[in-house]
C-alpha cells in the first residue's frame, strides 16, 4: 500500500541546509496500522506532508495505493489528495463558518456529488461518530473531542485507501484521547484503511498500532532497535 525507498528531502540553501528525510525506507501493507514516534524536528511532519501530496521528495521512490507520487503531475495531485488519502490534524483544521455537517460534506461537494447523496453519507457519518444531534453546530460550539470527531469523519467520508493521523490527540485530555483513538481504530478497521499515526507518545503508539517505528534525524528504526527513554518528550 505504501512503499517508500530512499526518500530524501532537504530544505534551505546548500550553505545552510537542513536534511529532513535521509534516504528513508518504509513499507506498510494494506489495512495495517503503523505508528511513527519521534521528537519535534525529527522529520515526522515532512514525511506526512510528502505522503499526503502536499510536498514532494527531492529523491527516492514513493508509491501509495498503486500510484507513483513522483510521476503524478501537479495538475492531478489534488485528485490524489481528495480520493486516495485522508488526513487528521492535531489542530482539527475545521472551517469556522461551516457547521459540523457542512465540514464533513466539503470533500463530497468538491468531488461533485449531488446533494441528496451527500446528505445521506453525512447523516451516516454523523451517526457513526455520535454527533447526530450536533450536526448544525459550528466548531466554536463543539468541544475539542467533538471537533476532532468531525475532522475524522471529514477525512474518511470518501473512503480513502490511506488515513494519515498527525498527532490527532495532541490537544486533548487523556479520557478524550482514548475515545478518539478508539474511534480512529474502529473506523479504520471498518473501512479496511491503511493508517499511519504520527505521534510523540510511546504508549499511544504501542496501544493503537500493529507496528511501531522511531524517527531520528530523518531516518526510521524499528521500535526495539532504539533507546526508547530518549524518545519520550
Amino acid at each position: 500500500m505504501i512503499q517508500a525507498r530512499k526518500i530524501s528531502k532537504t530544505y534551505g540553501s546548500k550553505s545552510n541546509s537542513v536534511c529532513a528525510l535521509d534516504e528513508l525506507n518504509l513499507e506498510i501493507a494494506a489495512g495495517q496500522r503503523v505508528a511513527i514516534v519521534g521528537r519535534s524536528g525529527s522529520g515526522k511532519t515532512t514525511l506526512l506532508n510528502i505522503l499526503s501530496g502536499l510536498d514532494r521528495p527531492d529523491s527516492g521512490e514513493l508509491v501509495v495505493d498503486g500510484q507513483d507520487l513522483a510521476k503524478i503531475p501537479a495538475s492531478k495531485m489534488a485528485d490524489y489528495r481528495l480520493n486516495s488519502v485522508g488526513v487528521v490534524f492535531q489542530s482539527f483544521q475545521l472551517i469556522a463558518q461551516r457547521t459540523a455537517a457542512q465540514n464533513i460534506e466539503l470533500p463530497l461537494i468538491i468531488s461533485g456529488m449531488v446533494s441528496r447523496e451527500r446528505r445521506a453519507l453525512v447523516d451516516t457519518a454523523l451517526a457513526k461518530i455520535g454527533l447526530t444531534d450536533r450536526a448544525d453546530h459550528f466548531p466554536y460550539q463543539l468541544s475539542g473531542g467533538e471537533q476532532q470527531r468531525v475532522a475524522i469523519a471529514r477525512a474518511i467520508i470518501k473512503k480513502p485507501a490511506v488515513l494519515l493521523a498527525d498527532e490527532p490527540t495532541g490537544n486533548l485530555d487523556s479520557k478524550t484521547t482514548s475515545e478518539i483513538m478508539d474511534l480512529l481504530t474502529e473506523l479504520s478497521d471498518e473501512q479496511s484503511l491503511t493508517m499511519l499515526l504520527i505521534t510523540h507518545d510511546l504508549k499511544l503508539a504501542a496501544d493503537y498500532s500493529q507496528v511501531q517505528f522511531v524517527m531520528q534525524d530523518g531516518k526510521l528504526s524499528s521500535m526495539c532497535e532504539v533507546d526508547l527513554a530518549g524518545q519520550a518528550s
